[in-house]
């Protein structure tokens, strides 16, 4: 019985260690650019944008389905996504966008596997002809605020998402709680009444083998001594002169000679 409640005790630490770790594991990453992203495209030219995914910031994550550059004109709100596919190295991505107007914009990179943590960057894109947007103050304020709700209301959908997620995990650890609870309890009542059951194991009802031979070869041993004896005691005794026989009266207990 000890081990088996070794065993269920075994199996329940393990269940809750892996289950604990796979919530500590977590699922974000971070977006590393890479440097030969153009600083300031133009405005309606086409350009390449590459990027890395490190899950949790360190290793690579090449197997991330549909990664998507988001670029985001931060007066006008203005949208524009572009997929990536694979290109070189593990958990490298390259996409190819088109931002239709000058002014200010964000990017950012959006994953269906992971939360990405690296908030939007900025990213100016130049005229036609490669020349700055002009910046006054009333459009540089309302860029900043623009970009400061984007950030907060990305942020508040991350956490929403955490949030969602770890009340997800902590209901199936109280579910597996609650059954680990029962085994238990089940095994504490098991072995409340194997302690209160009588110590002394039960009388075998058969006799072991060696024991069936030796009183067979002990009987037959018995057997053979009284035939041997009987037969001796019915053999006729010769007498000493004349060959007469010789036999014992009940009654008297004389000898009679026939």
């Amino acid at each position: 019985m000890s081990n088996r409640v070794f065993r269920a005790l075994a199996a329940a630490l393990l269940l809750v260690g892996l289950t604990l770790s796979g919530v500590s594991a977590g699922g974000w990453a971070t977006i590393s650019p890479d440097a030969t992203n153009p600083p300031q495209p133009n405005a309606g030219e086409t350009f390449t944008f590459g990027f890395t995914v490190l899950q949790h910031g360190q290793t690579p994550a090449g197997w991330v389905q549909t990664p998507k550059f988001v670029g985001v004109n931060t007066v006008t709100g203005e949208r524009v996504e572009a997929n990536a596919s694979g290109q070189g190295a593990d958990g490298h991505f390259v996409a190819t966008v088109t931002l239709p107007s000058a002014g200010y914009w964000t990017w950012q990179v959006e994953l269906t596997d992971l939360i990405v943590e690296t908030a939007p960057q900025a990213l100016v894109v130049a005229n036609a002809n490669g020349k700055l947007p002009n910046v006054d103050t009333a459009t540089m304020l309302a860029a900043l605020e623009r970009m400061r709700g984007e950030v907060r209301a990305d942020y508040e959908a991350r956490l929403s998402a955490q949030d969602d997620t770890l009340r997800g995990e902590m209901d199936k650890l109280s579910t597996k709680i609650t059954v680990l609870q029962d085994q238990r309890d089940a095994l504490n009542k098991k072995v409340g009444e194997l302690t209160a059951a009588p110590a002394t194991a039960p009388v075998s009802e058969g006799l072991p083998l060696i024991g069936v031979v030796s009183i067979a070869v002990l009987a037959g041993a018995i057997a053979g001594f009284a035939m041997t004896f009987l037969g001796r005691a019915r053999t006729p005794v010769a007498g000493p002169s004349n060959g007469s026989v010789e036999e014992l009266t009940p009654s008297s207990g004389a000898l009679s000679t026939r």
